[in-house]
Order: C-alpha cells, then structure tokens, then sequence
C-alpha cells in the first residue's frame, strides 16, 4: 500500500502497468533433418507449448522472464523443438508490492506473450515448415509456474 509519506497529498495514484523493455535472452532451435522430416506427418493440432514465467524485483522495477517450449511430432518422431526466453522489464505503478508478482504473471505475461510467439512462428517458418498456428494461453489462471513443467 502506499504509505502518507510516499503520497502526502493523500491522492489514489492511478495504477498502471507499463512494458519498457523486452529482450531476447536465449533461443534454442532443433529440427529433425530434412530428408527425414515430413511436414504432413506433422500434427499441428497437438504441439506441445509449455510456459513459465519468473519475476525478478530490480531497483525500481521488475524483470518478467517467459521461457516457452514448444515440441511438435511427425508420427512418434520429433519433428522440432523449440526454447524461447524473453525478458520484459516492466515499471508498476499504484500497486501493492504484493500485487505486482501476480500482476506480472497475468496481464504483464500476456503483453510479452506476442514477442515470444513472434520468435517461434519465425523461426519455424524459416525452415520450410508449414505455418505454426500457436493457441492463446490462459495467463489468468492462477498459479501459472505450478501448471507448466520444464
């Protein structure tokens, strides 16, 4: 909560979440070799993509950190996998800091959510494959670290 002495005015201060940064940190790219992979064997409906997202506290602001794996089959083969892990640093304003992680972990998660999926879809479009059409991801359940595994 904000204390008197942060606000002495006693005003609400208005509650904002901004993105000021993203970077990628790291991205690992594995695919099956070409004369072996066969794209039509590949079952787009049941690619694996798993999410985890940690939030790091900076000086005054904080570090979402999105790591996604995406793995797709062709039969019982693997046809590619995927590692992304993106950083976006975000400044929260009006906010309890026992708000923030939370805050973080679902609306800050899907604003860097895009970047992360932009990464993907271009890097698998780059080898030949076919579009990879990625679903949504459900950032407001709760509790997004303990439903997505390494």
């Amino acid at each position: 909560m904000v204390s008197k002495a942060d606000n002495p005015s006693g005003t609400v201060p208005e509650k904002k979440l901004e993105i000021r940064r993203v970077e990628l940190r790291r991205m690992a790219f594995e695919a099956a070799p070409v004369p072996h992979l066969d794209a039509g064997k590949i079952d787009w409906e049941n690619v694996d993509l798993r999410i985890k997202c940690n939030v790091n506290r900076l000086k005054k602001n904080y570090a979402l950190i999105m790591t996604a794996n995406v793995h797709a089959k062709s039969g019982e083969e693997t046809a590619f996998w995927i590692t992304v892990e993106e950083v976006g640093m975000f400044a929260a304003q009006g906010y309890a800091e026992e708000e923030v992680e939370n805050l973080l972990r679902t609306k800050g998660a899907a604003q860097l959510y895009p970047f992360v999926r932009e990464v993907i879809l271009s890097t698998v479009a780059r080898c030949g494959l076919p579009n990879l059409g990625l679903t949504p991801f459900p950032f407001d359940v709760p509790k997004l670290e303990s439903s997505a595994t390494d």
